[in-house]
């Protein structure tokens, strides 16, 4: 590598000068020569030369390592020690300084110029190095997953800022600490799943999925449902060197889930199962021989003329409120339903004829309790009522809307006065 900037840092003048020649017909650029280790970091400071050559005994305070060490952490320039000093003490403070060689005076010209090369390759390899470990930190920062990386023992190696926020535990906490005592989860599928997940991945070597609905609780024992993985950490060799848990929060995701199976399986305005839901229910109970069986269906008498005289605003509301006063009347088994429209179905499991009448009181007076409190709109739902004793449920089901609608005329008469 040729026209590399090479610094001199070197007391002895005759020497200085005779270093200059040697590197110059070399190929080399010398930006700058210093006798002193301040000069040396001054003129490194207005140069930054891509490798120094440093002699151990210089002018002033400062000799060559501890120059060579502020170089290294200020501005980060290979050094080269060239120099005749050459006892242990020398060479051990030389060594902490991280020195890319050590060339004792004299030199041959061939000595010092594969040792310059060889350093600056080796910076540029760390250099690059450095450079791919410093992007790979900012996007383990900045991704939306939480990480943490163990050592074989299962001992806390790294843990980026997102895991941080989830587990409650800063990197330095959790340093060396076992990821058991980081990430605990609480899962439906097994216990200790993090501890199995980490040596799992470890001994087979490869990536473990556990997408399951578990329950990461933090340093303050707040609970927060994930989904997360493991995979195995090889070395340069190929050999197995640790494990990586990487998770992230599924709260919004869960609660959406949740919101669509919701909907799917409720009416939006009155908040009762909707028919589709009613309907695997009764295949359900049929399927499991739940017997006996009731079912009652009931609608809303002058629906209509309520719609078409307040709005449908106004229909809303007691479609609403017919919905608050038959759940009232009903247990948490039963299935409540509105039918569509102004109808509501009910099934009651495991009840036969004396128990749906006593369901029906309920009902009815829920209503009275209601037109007690409502007197300028009373409600009235028509209802009819059918047990199955052995199935099928379609039967019960035709016999219970018979009957309601059998209610619904003469309710009409009683209003009309015939």
């Amino acid at each position: 590598m040729t026209h590399a900037h090479i610094m001199v840092v070197e007391d002895e003048n005759i020497v200085a000068k005779d270093i200059n020649h040697r590197l110059k017909s070399l190929g080399y650029d010398v930006p700058a020569v210093a006798s002193s280790g301040a000069e040396a970091i001054r003129k490194a400071a207005q140069t930054l030369p891509d490798l120094v050559l440093m002699d151990i005994r210089l002018k002033g305070d400062m000799d060559g390592v501890e120059t060579a060490d502020q170089m290294r952490r200020q501005f980060n320039i290979p050094v080269v020690y060239l120099t005749a000093y050459a006892d242990n003490s020398t060479l051990q403070r030389a060594k902490v300084t991280e020195p890319f060689g050590y060339i004792l005076k004299p030199f041959e010209e061939r000595e010092l110029y594969t040792c310059i090369e060889v350093a600056l390759y080796k910076h540029h390899t760390e250099c690059k190095l450095r450079e791919s470990e410093q992007w790979l930190a900012t996007t383990l920062r900045c991704i939306g997953d939480g990480v943490i990386a163990t050592d074989m023992a299962g001992r806390v190696k790294f843990i980026n800022r997102v895991a941080e926020l989830l587990t409650g535990w800063t990197q330095q906490e959790a340093l060396d600490k076992a990821i058991t005592e980081i990430f605990h989860t609480l899962s439906e599928d097994r216990d200790d799943s993090c501890a199995i997940l980490v040596a799992e991945a470890i001994r087979e070597g490869h990536a473990i999925d556990f997408s399951n609905r578990a329950i990461l609780v933090a340093n303050d024992g707040t609970g927060t449902p994930i989904d997360y993985s493991a995979a195995s950490i090889r070395g340069d060799r190929g050999q197995v060197v640790g494990a990586v848990v990487v998770f992230r929060d599924v709260t919004e995701r869960r609660q959406a889930e949740e919101k669509l199976r919701y909907l799917s399986t409720h009416d939006i305005l009155t908040g009762l199962y909707n028919r589709a839901y009613f309907e695997e229910e009764v295949l359900r109970l049929e399927r499991g021989r739940h017997f006996p069986v009731s079912v009652i269906m009931s609608d809303v008498d002058g629906f209509k003329l309520i719609n078409d005289t307040e709005g449908h605003a106004a229909g809303d509301t007691v479609l609403r409120d017919a919905a608050y006063v038959l759940k009232s009347a009903f247990r948490g088994e039963d299935v409540v339903t509105r039918f569509g429209g102004d109808e509501f179905a009910i099934l009651l499991p495991g009840t036969d004829d004396e128990a749906v009448a006593e369901a029906m009181a309920r009902l009815r007076h829920g209503m009275a309790a209601y037109n007690a409190l409502h007197s300028s709109r009373p409600l009235t739902i028509s209802l009819g009522s059918a047990t199955a004793q052995t199935g099928p449920l379609a039967d019960a089901l035709k016999e219970a809307d018979r009957r309601m609608y059998q209610e619904k005329a003469l309710n009409r008469l009683r209003e009309t006065g015939t």
